[in-house]
């Protein structure tokens, strides 16, 4: 189910910015504030608050927990295919995601990118998963169904990429 939301102007520019500077695209920035926000509400005890308390909250959270450095996912994209050329163009997922921690280990070990999002994934995990599908939208990683459950693999695409 595709839910479309009307927001002013304002609020749009200031989201897609708060995504920019995350380094993600503005759909699966706003997808990890929503996420984040209704786990912070069910591990609420008392009396949920009133709706302007609710995003104040966001706002607050989104202020806090900024990361040092923005990520961007085309960089993320990138450091997918060159490992997955490095290895012979298909791995396990597990060895990719690990790959692309220890690339990135400095920034991916702070608070901000171990935030439990969507199914209790680490922030850091998610933005490689999202970035994935991005490279296989673009034709340069196989699907699931093509490579197999659990495991990336180049396409003939992938291979020949050039990184700009």
């Amino acid at each position: 189910m595709k839910l479309t939301l009307c927001l002013p102007d304002s609020t749009h520019e200031t989201l897609a910015g708060l995504a920019k500077l995350s380094g993600i695209e503005l759909s699966h920035f706003c997808s990890n504030v929503l996420t984040d926000f209704s786990a912070s509400s069910r591990h609420q005890e008392h009396k949920a608050p009133a709706t302007n308390d609710k995003l104040k909250h966001i706002s607050k959270n989104l202020d806090d927990s900024k990361p040092d450095k923005a990520i961007p996912e085309m960089q993320l994209i990138e450091d997918i295919i060159l490992f997955l050329r490095k290895k012979g163009g298909s791995v396990e997922k597990i060895m990719v995601e690990e790959a692309i921690f220890e690339k990135n280990k400095s920034e991916f070990s702070k608070p901000y990118w171990n935030v439990s999002v969507g199914g209790g994934v680490p922030r850091w995990k998610k933005n490689t998963q999202f970035a994935r599908n991005t490279a296989r939208k673009m034709d340069l990683v196989k699907s699931p169904e093509d490579s197999g459950r659990g495991l990336w693999e180049l396409t003939e695409k992938g291979w020949k990429w050039k990184f700009e």
